[in-house]
Order: structure tokens, then sequence, then C-alpha cells
């Protein structure tokens, strides 16, 4: 009984040894890898760079991931923090009652123990617990109407913008981003080195993981070969006015809104998890266009954020 009990308890999360990947990322002499062409110049070797790219990336942190078994439940802690903190109790309540310098710095020690002892448990994956939430058949939706009506709510937010517009204003608006998609490479300063790299420094490892399975710690590992192939292929986005299609695949994720009951699909609000190397692409575009604003005071904000046609460089996108 107790047996079958444990079993349930368990659950399968990945841990990833990142130092491995560091060191896997050096070797560059690799099959994907060598795939790219030696000048990225056209658009179709930018979504070529880009697709070894992230393969190449997402095959190594799996090589250099393991799968375990951690518990998905309360569970005791081992009997040795038990009596640690037990210890630590102890000596606290000691030190409360006799404020003596011997009895508060035994109490400060043992907190440090302690508070050393669990950090350990929590990288080893024993207090990395997730609330379980199993819905109950007396809701007002059932699980399945559940799924259903939320997939209908995504689907009306995702569906095109450009269903409903003004027919008049198009034209203008054509000309307008045909005007500015189209420039030439002294209107804008090609991407360096050092912007890409103090991008990457950015990058916050806490932030969710995109479609690609490729997360910001992932990119903060790159090796200066991988940064100098970053550079090149911003620098062709650049000059074919061209923004990969394949960071524009996002992954959304219903989250319910504060004081709001999970019986009912309007009680969700959807996010959208980008990829880490389309982001960097964002900010070098937005520095750009920061650029474009100071040099024309009446650039328009509607038709400047279209500067980059997102289809084609002969057919900018609305």
């Amino acid at each position: 009984m107790a047996s079958r009990k444990s079993q349930r308890a368990k659950r399968k999360i990945k841990i990833i040894n990142w130092d491995k990947v560091t060191a896997a990322l050096e070797i560059i002499d690799m099959p994907g890898l060598n795939n790219i062409p030696d000048d990225i110049v056209m658009p179709h070797d930018i979504d070529l760079a880009i697709s070894a790219l992230t393969d190449h990336i997402r095959a190594l942190v799996d090589n250099c991931s393991r799968v375990v078994s951690v518990p998905s439940g309360p569970q005791k802690l081992p009997a040795d923090v038990q009596e640690l903190v037990r210890a630590k109790n102890a000596a606290l309540r000691r030190a409360s009652a006799y404020p003596t310098t011997e009895y508060r710095s035994t109490a400060r020690a043992l907190q440090r123990r302690v508070r050393a002892r669990v950090q350990q448990l929590r990288i080893e994956g024993w207090l990395d617990f997730e609330e379980e939430i199993a819905p109950s058949d007396t809701l007002a939706l059932k699980n399945r109407e559940k799924a259903k009506c939320t997939a209908n709510d995504d689907e009306v937010r995702c569906l095109h913008t450009s269903l409903s517009h003004n027919a008049e204003h198009v034209p203008h608006i054509d000309e307008e981003v045909c005007y500015r998609a189209i420039f030439e490479s002294k209107d804008h300063s090609p991407v360096s080195f050092d912007e890409v790299l103090d991008l990457v420094k950015s990058l916050q490892i806490n932030k969710a993981v995109g479609i690609n399975a490729i997360g910001n710690k992932a990119i903060k590992c790159f090796s200066l070969p991988l940064l100098f192939l970053l550079v090149a292929i911003y620098n062709a986005c650049l000059k074919n006015a061209y923004f990969p299609s394949v960071w524009k695949e996002a992954k959304v994720v219903d989250i319910t809104k504060p004081e709001k009951s999970c019986n009912h699909p309007t009680s969700f609000k959807q996010i959208s998890h980008l990829k880490g190397l389309g982001k960097i692409f964002e900010k070098i575009l937005k520095s750009r266009l920061n650029d474009l604003r100071a040099q024309d005071p009446n650039l328009d904000d509607c038709s400047g954020s279209t500067l980059i046609a997102h289809d084609h460089p002969n057919k900018p996108s609305i």
C-alpha cells in the first residue's frame, strides 16, 4: 500500500548540467553548424542559419540533461535535516531565554547550517514541489467544455488584425512602409559584437522558455563564435529588411486572473512566450527606431513600427 502511494507521488523533471553545456558550445566543428553558409546574405540563408543554430543548441541541451524522479507532493525532510532544525530551534529558544554571546553565536551558526543544508536539498531537487490542481466533478464546466471554450477564445484572440481595416488608408500605409522599409544601409548602424554581447548579458535566466525550448540561460552560454554568428544573422536581417517568420512563433499559456474562479474560461488571460533570439533582435530594432525618431521627430509611431518587412523584403506586411 505504501509502495503504491510512493509511486503515485513521483514525477519526472529534467536537470540540465549547464557547465557541460558551456563546454560543449565551445566546440563549433559540428555537423549541424557546418551546414550554415559562410556568407549570410539572403533571407533563405538567414532561415537556414537560424534553423541549424536552433537544432544544434537544442541537441546539446538535451545531451547535457537527465531526467530524474522527484516527489510531487509534501514530503518529510531527511532525518539529518530534521535533527538539525530541532537543534536550531532549541538554540534559538535558549538564546532568547538567556541572551548570552555564546548562545546567540551558537544559534546563528545553526541557522547558517540549516540554510545551507536546505539550499543543498533544493539543488538536488528534493524541495522542487509543484501543487497539482485536481478538478472536481462538481464544477460548473467539465474539463472538455473548458478546453473547448478556451480554444475558441484563443482562436478569436489570434485572428489576423487586418480583418477589419480602413480600405482608403491601406495605400497610404503601404507607400509609407515601403519608403521606410527599403532604406539604404547608411541610414542605420550595423549590429556590432559588443551590442549583441551586452544584450545577451542582460538576459534574465528566470524567464519562461519559448516554443523552441531554448531559454535565456542557454543563450548566455554561447561561445564567441556563436555570438559572432548571431551578429552576422542580425546584420543580414537588417540589410534585407527581414524579420524571420520562425521568430514570430510563440507558445500561448493560460493564466488565471486574480480573484477569479477557474470554473469559467473568461477567468483566464493568455500570454505568449516568444523565442529568446527573436527578443534580442526586437531590442536591436527598438534601438534603431529610437535613432530614427531622434533624427525625424515627425516619424509616426504606427508607420515606424512597421519599418521591417516581416514576410518579404519587397512586400511588407501590415
